[in-house]
């Protein structure tokens, strides 16, 4: 049998907090560093600047198996085996963490988050 421990996030992801440091830079440095944004939009003379990062997780499903072993039939003993070793399906997650910087006079003024990633 294997265990598996899963962490619990307690506080924003490292791509979050990197994205900190532009608080209170201009809007031509944030772009300079980090590229066209993803999204953008303006609300009420606001602009909102969206920078997504996508990251996929594989889960393999069960794997494939031989065993042996003995057992009771209807008409007596014996000894069997069995084999599995068909491929089956992985099921991938995809992750998603979205940071905005809302512009305000050519600066960053705010910065937000959302997503399973963050």
């Amino acid at each position: 049998m294997v265990l598996t421990l899963v962490a619990c996030r307690t506080g924003p992801s490292q791509y979050v907090t990197d994205m900190q440091v532009y608080q209170g830079t201009s809007e031509a440095s944030l772009i300079d560093a980090l590229g066209p944004p993803d999204n953008q939009y303006t609300v009420e003379g606001v602009k909102y600047l969206t920078y997504s990062k996508v990251s996929q997780q594989i889960y393999p499903t069960n794997s494939g198996g031989f065993g042996v072993g003995t057992g009771l039939y209807r008409n007596g003993g014996g000894v069997f085996a069995s084999q599995d070793f068909a491929t089956r399906n992985a099921s991938i997650q995809t992750y998603r963490c979205d940071v905005f910087f809302a512009i305000r006079n050519k600066r960053v003024d705010k910065i937000g988050h959302r997503g399973e990633a963050c």
